[in-house]
């Protein structure tokens, strides 16, 4: 048998793969299939990884603020108490040096009078 010279070349090989004029496979069509495939999944990827990254960011923005929040609610507190306590250790302060001068001089304060003039009132109701 002889082979007869055929002009047309075909441009498919059986699996559909283009080929060259050659006859080889031509992969570049492939390639570049391949190629733009993975530049799809590589900006999926970015897109869902910095949708991610964002989340993060702001429930880690929301986190510090609640924590910020809490931190000032905890100084304004501490302050409040330091203040009572100060307020109540000077009243108690100034009772004792009102009740040691009372004492040692003999004179009674006009809130000590008051407080007395209750208690005979009080007294004079229960008699």
């Amino acid at each position: 048998m002889t082979k007869t010279p055929t002009d047309h070349q075909p441009t498919r090989s059986v699996l559909g793969i283009p080929v060259t004029s050659d006859g080889y496979l031509d992969l570049g069509p492939l390639q570049a299939k391949a190629d733009e495939k993975k530049r799809e999944r590589v900006e999926e990827q970015k897109k869902y990884f910095d949708n991610v990254r964002q989340k993060s960011l702001k429930k880690y923005s929301e986190d510090q603020e609640l924590f910020g929040k809490a931190l000032q609610r905890m100084k304004e507190d501490n302050e409040a108490r330091r203040n009572n306590e100060i307020a109540k250790a000077k009243a108690e302060a100034v009772n004792r040096i009102n009740e040691e001068v009372e004492r040692k001089h003999g004179v009674k304060s006009d809130k000590t009078k008051q407080l007395d003039n209750a208690w005979r009132d009080t007294l004079k109701g229960l008699i």
